[in-house]
């Protein structure tokens, strides 16, 4: 996993737990499990994004789940 924003160190933070835990998630799963998760917080001045897939294909897999704006469409 990693966090999808400029590295730094993750041991001991909110960060590093997170990764661990999605690490631990994806282990649960046989093959090429992909993982995204996005958290908004109002600690945050911009949402956290920890993936281990590219931002095209996360981006894609969220709009072929949701039908909020005109612009996505939904899943067959």
């Amino acid at each position: 996993m990693g966090l999808f924003k400029p590295k730094r160190s993750l041991d001991g933070t909110i960060a590093g737990h997170v990764d661990d835990a999605m690490r631990a998630i994806r282990e649960m799963f046989p093959g090429d499990t992909k993982l995204t998760l996005v958290v908004r917080s109002d600690r945050f001045k911009d949402p956290l994004i920890f993936t281990n897939d590219s931002p095209d294909a996360a981006v894609e897999a969220i709009r072929k789940m949701t039908t909020a704006k005109p612009t996505l469409r939904l899943a067959n």
